[in-house]
C-alpha cells in the first residue's frame, strides 16, 4: 500500500538472483531527501543486502560517500558477514566488496557532540522502553521513531508496532514513524538464503543488521529537522562486548548491535553528516536482569504494554519470553498475559540452564529459578522442572548471591556520555 509522502529507494539487482526495490516511506511530511541521505541509504541498503546473499562484490550506483567513510562500511561489512556466516554454519572467505574504493578505517579521533534531543527508535520492546525512560530521566527530549518492516516478518512487525503506539502513548510523546517496503518481502527472501529458517520456538534473526536501515531514517529525519539528534538505539548486553572466532578473525557477535558496530556506524555517520549523529545506547551496560528488575519496580504499567516476543504472539516459550516469565515470576510481577508457560512444559532453554547450572550464559534463568523455589513460588503442572532445580539446588545457592550482585552491576558503555546516569529504582 502505498503511504503519501517522500520516500527513499534502491533497487538491488543480484547475478542469480531476482531484483529486489527497498524503500523507505516516511508516514509524516519530511523534506526530499538530500544527497548526503541518499548516498548513506544506497550504502547501507546494498550493504544489508550484501550480506543477506554473501554477495562476493558489492557495487553501488549512486551518489558518492566519502572516501574516508568507505573504510568504516567495510568493516561494518566483515562484522555483518562474519554473523551472518557464523550464525547458518558457513566459513566464509575474506571477501574484499568494497576494495576498489576504500582506503581503509580512519582511526583520526571522533569528537562527540552531546545533543539533547534524542531520536529514539521505540520497536515496543523492554530495551527501547526502558532507554526512553533513562534518557528522560538524565534531560534529553525524547523523538520516539518507529520503523516497521526491519524483522521481515509481517505479524511481528504489526504487533511491534501496535506496542510502541503504546508505549509512545503512556509516556505522552508523539511517534513518528517510517515503512521499510522490499518487493518481494524481507522475510521470503530470508527463507531463500539461509541454510537455518525459524522453526518454533526457535529462531534465525536473519534477516539481521536492522541497524543498517535504521540509521537511514536517523539521518533524513535530521536533515530534514535541520538538527543535531543523539540517535538511541537499544541494543542487549550479552552482545555488546561478546566475540566469536571465525576463520582466525575475531568478530562482534552481534554484528550492529554491538560495541565495535555500534562505532563503526558512528564513524561512518559522520564523515557523510558531520556533527549531526551520535549514536548511543543507554541499555547496553544493563543485563536483562537488571534491565527487567529496574523496569518491573520503576514503570510495572509500562511493562505490561511492551512487545518483546520474538514471534509476536507472547508464546512464552521462545528464548526471550521464557527469560522474562520466569523474572517476572521471581519477583512476583504479574507482567503480560503469556500463551503457554514455559515452566509447565519446560522450555528447552530453562532444561538447559539446569543442566549446565555453572554456564555463565544462563546465569539471569538459574538465578530466577533458585528464587522461585527458594520462596516456594511453584505451581501446579511444574514439577518436572521443580525436580530439575532440586537436583543443582546446592550448587544454585551457594553462587545466588554472587552472581545475583554481578547481573545487577552496570558494565562501562562506551557509547554514552561520561554524566550519564544509570540509577536503579525500587
Amino acid at each position: 500500500m502505498e503511504i503519501p509522502g517522500a520516500h527513499l529507494a534502491a533497487d538491488l539487482h543480484f547475478d542469480d538472483a531476482a531484483p529486489v526495490r527497498l524503500r523507505m516511506v516516511a508516514r509524516e511530511p519530511l523534506n526530499p531527501p538530500g544527497a548526503a541521505v541518499r548516498g548513506l541509504f544506497a550504502a547501507l541498503c546494498a550493504t544489508f543486502a550484501g550480506q543477506l546473499s554473501l554477495a562476493r562484490t558489492i557495487e553501488i550506483d549512486g551518489p558518492e560517500l566519502p572516501l574516508s567513510a568507505m573504510g568504516w562500511l567495510e568493516e561494518l561489512r566483515r562484522y555483518l558477514y562474519a554473523v551472518r556466516s557464523y550464525r547458518d554454519g558457513r566459513a566464509v572467505a575474506a571477501y574484499g566488496c568494497f576494495a576498489d574504493r576504500s582506503a581503509g578505517p580512519d582511526p583520526s579521533h571522533l569528537d562527540r557532540d552531546d545533543s539533547r534531543t534524542a531520536l529514539l527508535f521505540l520497536s515496543g520492546g523492554i530495551d527501547s522502553a526502558l532507554s526512553a525512560l533513562l534518557l528522560d530521566a538524565n534531560g534529553y527530549q525524547v523523538v520516539p521513531v518507529h520503523v516497521t518492516g526491519v524483522n521481515g516478518d509481517v505479524a511481528v512487525s504489526e504487533t511491534e508496532e501496535r506496542a510502541a503506539t503504546r508505549v509512545a502513548g503512556e509516556l505522552g510523546l508523539p511517534l513518528t514513524v517510517f515503512d521499510i517496503v522490499s518487493e518481494p518481502p524481507l522475510a521470503e527472501l530470508a527463507a531463500g538464503w539461509t541454510t537455518v529458517p525459524p522453526s518454533f520456538p526457535s529462531v534465525n534473526t536473519v534477516p539481521h543488521g536492522r541497524e543498517l536501515l535504521l540509521l537511514s531514517a536517523a539521518a533524513w529525519w535530521c536533515e530534514s529537522a535541520g538538527t543535531a539528534a543523539s540517535v538511541a538505539f537499544g541494543v542487549e548486553n550479552s552482545g555488546w562486548s561478546d566475540t566469536f572466532r571465525l576463520n582466525g578473525h575475531s568478530y562482534p557477535r552481534s554484528d550492529t548491535q554491538s560495541e565495535r558496530g555500534l562505532t563503526a556506524l558512528q564513524r561512518l555517520s559522520s564523515y557523510c553528516q558531520p556533527g549531526m549523529l551520535t549514536l548511543v545506547s543507554p541499555v547496553a551496560g544493563l543485563t536483562e536482569y537488571r534491565k527487567f528488575v529496574d523496569f518491573s519496580r520503576w514503570r510495572p504499567d509500562l511493562l505490561n504494554v511492551c512487545s518483546f516476543c520474538f514471534w509476536g504472539v507472547c508464546c512464552g516459550l521462545c528464548q526471550k519470553c521464557s527469560l522474562y516469565y520466569v523474572i517476572g515470576r521471581s519477583l512476583g510481577s504479574l507482567g503480560p498475559q503469556y500463551r503457554n508457560s514455559p515452566m509447565k512444559l519446560p522450555s528447552e532453554y530453562l532444561v538447559d540452564a539446569l543442566r549446565r547450572p555453572l554456564d555463565p550464559r544462563y546465569r539471569e534463568r538459574q538465578v530466577a529459578l533458585i528464587d522461585i523455589d527458594s520462596a516456594g513460588l511453584w505451581r501446579d503442572g511444574e514439577s518436572s522442572l521443580r525436580s530439575l532445580v532440586r537436583k543443582v539446588r546446592p550448587t544454585l545457592l551457594h553462587h545466588r548471591d554472587a552472581w545475583r550482585r554481578d547481573l545487577l552491576r552496570a558494565r562501562y558503555n562506551v557509547s554514552l556520555p561520561a554524566k550519564f546516569a544509570l540509577k536503579r529504582w525500587g
